[in-house]
């Protein structure tokens, strides 16, 4: 069993790969290949067990136009590399996920010889609608493959129509964790360390990036601060708009409130302080934050994108508003922060629903009957 990701980097799916590989039955053998570089998730998949390649391929993204040249006539080079690592490891099942590696995966894994192609599809189709060398080379692979997973039924309709899809080439295998491990007591000393004294606390957990609608909720944070003067937002997460969102605080007279903590290994300590989670995405497959923050007993306000309101039941386990909806998000969160009571019971509906329909174990049988199921229908046609 091959997994194929571009990085480890920290993020969704990245983190998704780690729980899936990390806990699959052991006669699966899994091991990862990450395209272009490794990240911080290598030493937490090497600590339990799972062996991590790399074929080294220098990306053709970037601003300079002689580096991505040079990546452009690396090409040959590293597709002969990864070629060669694939055919080494000689796997009955190779899983790609994200589009360079699903696109990669497909040409190359059949010249490897590689029985069994599985893609997955954890986002929408926004980035490559006015592509169209993009979703042709897609198409071809696409054709070369096996099975197309979906993390969400949004992302599963999204594909079949963006695609050209039929609708049973492609099936839906939500995203899962360890509910237990969000079961944490708050932590007085956290709270001091964090500079937060006795009034609410709205965590945000997503990268810093454009499509997560930081700006969104950091508007819409202008209002519950004015209800809840006391109240601190911590946004857990980094990335490239960093900057532009300390400014943006500073600018719209919050910055003392707001705690940009960076990216975080103690995100169910984290969680275990907060009263509400907001997710003011853009635009989403299936965000894990949702299912952590259930996890944890917190009710959520999340924009209704992609497969969020999937996760969210709306009225019970938290609240579903427009996005690029400031307004709404504020209204909603101010919602549970004046009815503790409401919020704790739509924190404890949360977390009954994420034991029942997102635990790792759900997800990790259903990946276990499609591998078996795939290789049981190639020895048939062999």
């Amino acid at each position: 069993m091959l997994y194929l990701i571009g990085t480890l980097d920290v993020g969704g799916a990245e983190r998704q790969l780690v729980e899936l590989a990390s806990h699959i039955d052991g006669r699966f053998d899994p091991a990862v290949c990450c395209l272009f570089a490794g990240g911080p998730l290598t030493t937490v998949l090497e600590q339990a067990g799972v062996r991590v390649l790399s074929a080294r391929i220098q990306s053709v993204r970037g601003p300079q136009r002689l580096a991505r040249l040079n990546a452009l006539w690396r090409l040959p080079l590293d597709a002969f590399r990864t070629w060669r690592l694939i055919r080494r490891y000689r796997p009955a099942v190779l899983h790609a996920i994200l589009f360079h590696s699903y696109v990669v995966g497909a040409f190359i894994g059949r010249l490897a010889g590689v029985p069994v192609i599985v893609a997955g599809r954890r986002s929408l189709a926004h980035f490559k609608r006015d592509r169209p060398v993009l979703r042709r080379i897609e198409a071809v692979a696409n054709r070369l493959t096996d099975a197309i997973v979906a993390n969400s039924e949004a992302v599963r309709q999204d594909t079949i129509a963006s695609e050209g899809l039929t609708a049973d080439r492609v099936s839906v295998i939500y995203n899962g964790l360890e509910p237990d491990r969000y079961v944490v007591a708050p932590s007085p000393a956290l709270r001091v360390a964090l500079g937060i004294g006795d009034g609410p606390v709205v965590i945000v957990v997503a990268n810093l990036i454009s499509y997560k609608g930081h700006p969104y909720f950091l508007r819409a944070w202008v209002r519950i601060r004015e209800r809840f003067p006391d109240a601190v937002a911590l946004l857990c997460g980094d990335g490239p708009a960093r900057q532009a969102l300390e400014a943006e605080a500073a600018a719209l007279d919050v910055a003392a409130s707001v705690r940009f903590l960076g990216s975080r290994q103690d995100v169910p300590d984290l969680l275990a302080i907060a009263d509400v989670l907001v997710h003011p995405s853009l635009e989403e497959g299936f965000c894990n934050a949702l299912i952590e923050a259930m996890a944890a007993g917190r009710p959520v306000v999340a924009t209704d994108v992609g497969g969020n309101a999937e996760a969210v039941v709306h009225g019970e386990t938290g609240w579903i508003v427009p996005a690029r909806d400031a307004d709404a998000m504020a209204e909603a969160t101010i919602a549970v922060l004046v009815q503790p009571d409401r919020g704790r019971a739509m924190g404890a509906a949360g977390r009954r629903r994420a034991v029942a329909s997102f635990d790792r174990r759900h997800m990790i049988a259903q990946y276990e009957a499609l591998y078996d199921r795939l290789l049981a229908d190639r020895e048939r046609t062999i």
